[in-house]
């Protein structure tokens, strides 16, 4: 039993030094978002988006998980749990292929679950140290479920993502993501993101983003569009 116990600790200890490891090859950080309001109004909005990404030799990888939570005067108004996957296999200096997962789950909007999964192809327009702008698109798979109603579907992904460096501490990011279902081109749904960020420290900065989230076929009860500002730090390790 002890020798047992001992071999149990040691892998224990072996497996934790490994996932040590595997985390350090990963550029990540932590986004911290908190807004009050007193008085007239008493709301509440708390957000968190952890992110990572990694490259090794010609394969890209960015993983991330994000939530989002918000009472106004003891009602919840805002309850939505998100997550994404991307994998790039550069084939030239500018051009990749890879494959894009994304889940999204929305008490308030009715999405009791939305999971998407697209085959992609990419071209870096510009891609230097400064600036960094590409778009892609490709085929995909749709399973989601708005208001109990459940929906299988093929669809098309197009999206694109940029970057700028505007001083040494100060970038610029944006991202644009849509989906179409092939069954029916008017029923899709859009993700928008602009954000900046200051570094205040190596591992500290403040970010402030404005999110735009868009269904052209929302679940009944609920309305098209939800926009957010948000502002906040960001932790990164």
């Amino acid at each position: 039993m002890h020798k047992t116990i001992t071999s149990a600790a040691l892998a224990l200890v072996a497996a934790s030094a490994q996932g040590a490891t595997l985390l350090s090859d990963w550029d990540s950080s932590l986004d911290l978002g908190l807004t009050l309001t007193r008085g007239n109004s008493d709301t509440s909005l708390f957000t968190t988006n952890y992110k990572a990404q990694k490259k090794v030799d010609q394969d890209e990888y960015f993983t991330g998980i994000g939530y989002t939570f918000g009472q106004d005067t003891g009602s919840t108004i805002t309850d939505e749990l998100t997550g994404f996957f991307n994998w790039n296999r550069l084939v030239s200096d500018s051009d990749y292929f890879g494959l894009k997962l994304e889940g999204r789950k929305d008490a308030i909007a009715n999405i009791d679950y939305r999971l998407q999964g697209s085959a992609l192809y990419g071209h870096y327009f510009i891609k230097n140290d400064t600036t960094n702008f590409s778009v892609e698109g490709g085929p995909g798979f749709t399973t989601v479920s708005l208001g109990g109603v459940e929906t299988n579907t093929s669809h098309v992904y197009v999206g694109e993502k940029a970057s700028h460096k505007l001083t040494d501490n100060t970038n610029l990011t944006q991202s644009f993501s849509g989906y179409a279902s092939l069954d029916d081109l008017d029923r899709y749904n859009i993700v928008f993101n602009i954000g900046v960020d200051t570094a205040m420290s190596e591992s500290m900065s403040l970010k402030v983003f404005l999110e735009n989230k868009y269904e052209s076929t929302p679940a009944a009860g609920s309305t098209n569009n939800d926009l957010r500002l948000v502002s906040g730090i960001s932790y990164k390790f």
